[in-house]
């Protein structure tokens, strides 16, 4: 048989194949069991995928929420001083001087 010529193709109902020449050269044989055993490893990568998804949202969000958390941290440290400077003003001072052991620039300001 030439292979160039040879050539496969279901029949009416998926019950064989034959080729070209109308000659069954196959037999097909549905198998109920290994069917929803693929439909069912199917299902399960999709679930897999989507708990994945999940765990990346999460840790996502969880990063996200740590950013927020120091970005509002490093904001109130600075309005602290800003306050500090601003409520607490020196009595006797005729411009405002702002020193505090606690602040890492107020050397820095000094110098």
């Amino acid at each position: 048989m030439d292979t160039t010529a040879f050539c496969l193709h279901a029949k009416g109902s998926i019950d064989g194949f034959y080729d070209g020449n109308n000659q069954q050269v196959a037999t097909v044989h549905l198998d109920e069991k290994y069917s929803s055993l693929y439909t069912q490893t199917q299902a399960t990568v999709i679930q897999s995928q989507a708990l994945q998804d999940q765990r990346l949202d999460n840790q996502l969000q969880a990063h996200l929420h740590q950013l927020v958390n120091q970005s509002l941290a490093h904001l109130d440290h600075q309005l602290m001083y800003q306050s500090q400077a601003t409520v607490y003003p020196i009595v006797g001072y005729n411009v405002m001087h702002n020193q505090s052991t606690k602040n890492p620039d107020a050397e820095k300001r000094r110098k």
